[in-house]
């Protein structure tokens, strides 16, 4: 079993933008440009290159061979956002598409401590947490940010700022 260390700073989670005029417009171009180039560094793609793989493998119907639909367009993009706005500093997820279509992402830090997240193609955030004998589930919306509720979780699962990741068997 591999481990992992990081760090889970709240502190560190985006704020939306709500920037308007020619000076916001410029640097969201700037940040974009920025952005691009480091999803195509080794260290910071990571995330990205596994959600397009496991949407590539969910490409065509039936690709589980129980009868499953292919992964569509508009989930790939929710999903992509999604992880696009979790901070650097929150654990790389266990990413998969489910059967009925949405993207999974799940964290591990030992067994008795999983969050995991569903999302689904209009943006609905169901997710689900075991926290040694407690849990935790529901819905969340996702627009533009991360809900506080999906970080609370992961802050759960990754307590006092350290996160020791594992693959769980």
């Amino acid at each position: 079993m591999m481990e992992a260390t990081a760090t889970l700073e709240l502190a560190a989670w985006p704020a939306p933008d709500r920037a308007v005029g020619e000076e916001a417009k410029e640097l969201r171009r700037m940040f974009a440009a920025v952005s691009d180039k480091l999803d195509a560094t080794e260290a910071f793609g990571n995330r990205l290159r596994a959600l397009d793989a496991a949407f590539w493998d969910a490409a065509v119907n039936d690709w589980d061979g129980q009868g499953a639909p292919a992964a569509d367009r508009e989930t790939y993009a929710v999903a992509r956002a999604f992880l696009r706005a979790l901070p650097m500093t929150v654990p790389e997820p266990s990413i998969s598409i489910d059967p009925d279509g949405e993207a999974s992402f799940t964290w591990a830090r030992r067994r008795g401590a999983m969050f995991s997240v569903s999302i689904g193609r209009d943006a609905t955030l169901s997710f689900a947490g075991v926290y040694d004998s407690k849990s935790n589930y529901g819905t969340e919306s996702f627009i533009d940010e991360i809900p506080k509720t999906i970080r609370d979780n992961l802050a759960r699962v990754f307590p006092e700022g350290t996160a020791q990741t594992a693959r769980i068997a």
